[in-house]
């Protein structure tokens, strides 16, 4: 996980970007029973409570965005998926150039933005303008085209420094190529953290953000970001919700309170539903089964308030960025104390007041989540539903029905119960159904997940990693249980400019059990700030994971908590420029601080017949420079850096060198 940044700013995440722990809909299923399959493959949109809570239908009697384009900065756009096919357009990547292992922001195909492993863009996209065709979800402007400018396709990690210097860029594409909105999902936080110099840069980074937006603002492009979900853990300042100019979006529960985990301050201007929002699910993310999925976050929220952006794009094309966001806070309905606040700004945002069609004011929704939780010392499959209560009208009971293998059963309880104990064996899927005065109000299919206790791989023993000139080594021991685990697969996070790199084996249970990995690095990638996870996934027969398992192996080599030659380039005839760092990840332990400035270490080159020692010393950002003088007749060199602490780097690195050709020289694998 970034420290200090993610996608959505995510209340829980598992990974770098993630958004909140979804609800049963994203269960791993890949049959349905037909009662399920007519609901999760028909028309879902009634259980968009985000739909009438912001007066989305009546807004599109007036506008749906057509002619619109929606840039979204996130993880890539799913164009395949059945209700955003149509509705994307080309945009913009992360892409390593192979010439020089450095990342890049270059244009890209709709089918190159398409591969959202994650997920997380998709969902955003489809909240914004899926498609309103009868089946599936619809987003708040369905006919909207979305511009994914993909922050994190497979192979690239960055750093925070190098990441929002990227995002910074998107803005810039996305004006240049178009966009009448753009739609940011993500924040760093910009406030309390502790200045060094790294942190310096890294705030730098972050107003790089506040340039781009004021830039978009002023070329009449409508910026709507996340406010972040950091508001039940220390509530900091985040950007770019915290920039002049972006229209900064705080999420709310289906009661129109603003959720405990969404962050606010002054920089709040609207709220919009963002607590179990069902939007797309990209059909090529990691574990993806079903086409829907609820997610919460204010990664949700403000793709709401960016498709009311794009419905007033549509009916007003030449109003400037600052008059749409005007119209939007002017018309939002007021929550809370009276006046603007903290907790939702002007309040929640009114599509159909902001349009100026005729609609009730925006008011609590009759929706409520589910979950199950097995009974573990059930020996027939019993578990226990549970599920929040409807606020807007009284409940006088509830039925739960549980749909498995042709067969339904039903449970019915009263009005104050929140949970009931049935039989639910796994693969199993069921409804809850509140019987209120105003009417049933029934909750979105769940499923009991297959993936359950006991499924997951065990850990491998005996894991160590070594870090070659060109590549990284895992090795472990033959595992005593081997049933479970049907791929192993190796990811390698660079830190900086220098991307990452990644490997899978699938394991043949006929053949002799692999144990070792080699994940072959990219041209001139960086020699520190190195993260490796090895992840082992079950499979069941249809190629679905039911069960998976990351680890983090601890380096063991030297090469990893050392010092290293990163670089060996000509500088000038008979002469080349050696670069070292010393790993920041691991500074702590070598040098005993937050860097290695000022600390002492040695560069030892090996001209073969005899060798040199230059004393070195890193600079604040933990790396050094050297000039070596190559000697006529010499063939080659080897180099190596030895300290801080006379903790040496590994094997030498080898350079070839023309001592005939007025020194010029030829790195093999720096």
């Amino acid at each position: 996980m970034r420290s200090r940044s993610v996608f959505s700013a995510g209340v829980v995440s598992a990974l770098a970007l993630g958004f909140v722990a979804p609800a049963p809909a994203g269960a791993d299923a890949s049959s349905f029973p037909p009662e399920v399959d007519a609901i999760v493959h028909g028309d879902v949109s009634g259980y968009q409570w985000m739909l009438p809570a912001v007066n989305a239908p009546q807004a599109r009697t007036l506008a749906t965005g057509a002619g619109v384009t929606v840039a979204v900065i996130d993880t890539g756009v799913d164009a395949s998926h059945p209700d955003l096919e149509g509705r994307v357009v080309p945009g913009a990547m992360l892409h390593i150039n192979d010439a020089t292992g450095k990342v890049e922001l270059v244009p890209a195909t709709v089918d190159e933005t398409s591969d959202d492993w994650y997920g997380h863009g998709s969902h955003v996209a489809g909240i914004i303008a899926a498609d309103d065709d009868g089946d599936g979800v619809t987003g708040i402007a369905p006919d909207a085209e979305i511009m994914p400018i993909d922050m994190q396709p497979r192979r690239v990690w960055l750093n925070d420094i190098k990441f929002w210097t990227f995002v910074a860029q998107g803005i810039d594409y996305a004006v240049a190529n178009g966009a009448d909105v753009i739609n940011m999902s993500l924040g760093g936080q910009s406030s309390g953290v502790a200045v060094t110099d790294n942190t310096a840069k890294y705030r730098a980074a972050l107003e790089t953000l506040c340039t781009a937006v004021d830039s978009a603002t002023a070329a009449g492009t409508v910026v709507v970001t996340s406010a972040g979900n950091s508001g039940s853990w220390g509530n900091p300042e985040m950007k770019p919700a915290a920039c002049p100019g972006a229209v900064s979006v705080a999420a709310l529960s289906p009661n129109l309170d603003r959720t405990f985990w969404s962050s606010f301050d002054a920089t709040v201007d609207l709220s919009a539903p963002g607590e179990d929002i069902l939007s797309v699910d990209s059909t090529v993310a990691e574990n993806s089964s079903t086409p829907h999925l609820f997610a919460s976050g204010t990664s949700m929220a403000s793709p709401v308030v960016a498709g009311v952006a794009a419905l007033l794009k549509e009916q007003h094309p030449g109003w400037s960025a600052q008059h749409v966001q005007d119209q939007m806070t002017d018309t939002a309905k007021d929550l809370g104390v009276s006046g603007r606040d903290p907790d939702t700004g002007f309040g929640i945002v009114d599509a159909a007041a902001a349009l100026g069609a005729a609609a009730p004011s925006p008011k609590k929704q009759n929706f409520f989540a589910t979950w199950y939780e097995p009974v573990w010392d059930s020996e027939t499959g019993e578990a226990m539903i549970g599920w929040m209560t409807p606020d807007a009208d009284p409940v006088t009971g509830y039925t739960v029905t549980v749909y498995t293998d042709g067969t339904t059963a039903t449970y019915d309880v009263d009005g104050l119960t929140v949970r009931a104990r049935v039989l639910l064996p796994p693969g199993a899927w069921y409804t809850v159904t509140a019987h209120t005065t105003s009417g049933d109000v029934s909750s979105y299919p769940g499923s009991r997940y297959i993936r359950e206790r006991g499924d997951s791989p065990d850990k491998l023993k005996g894991v160590k990693i070594e870090r070659k000139r060109d590549a990284i080594i895992l090795t472990w021991d033959k595992p005593r249980d081997r049933d479970k685990i049907d791929v192993i697969r190796g990811v390698v996070h660079l830190d900086g400019n220098g991307g990452g790199a990644e490997k899978k084996l699938k394991i043949d249970q006929d053949a002799p059990f692999p144990t070792s990995m080699r994940i072959a690095l990219p041209k001139r990638a960086r020699w520190y700030d190195l993260h490796t996870h090895l992840g082992l996934y079950n499979k069941d027969e249809n190629g679905d994971t039911v069960g998976a398992r990351w680890m983090s192996p601890k380096a063991r080599s030297a090469a990893l908590y050392g010092s290293h030659v990163q670089s060996i380039v000509s500088a000038g005839p008979r002469a080349v420029e050696v670069a070292g760092g010393v790993s920041r990840l691991n500074a702590k332990h070598v040098c005993g601080n937050t860097t290695c400035a000022g600390e002492p270490a040695v560069l030892v080159v090996d001209r073969g017949r005899s060798s040199e020692r230059f004393p070195v010393v890193f600079t604040s950002r933990g790396i050094f420079h050297e000039v070596v003088s190559v000697k006529r007749g010499t063939q080659e060199l080897k180099v190596r850096i030895v300290g801080p602490k006379r903790l040496d780097s590994g094997p030498f690195v080898k350079v070839a060198v023309d001592g005939k050709g007025g020194g010029g020289c030829s790195v093999k694998g720096c």
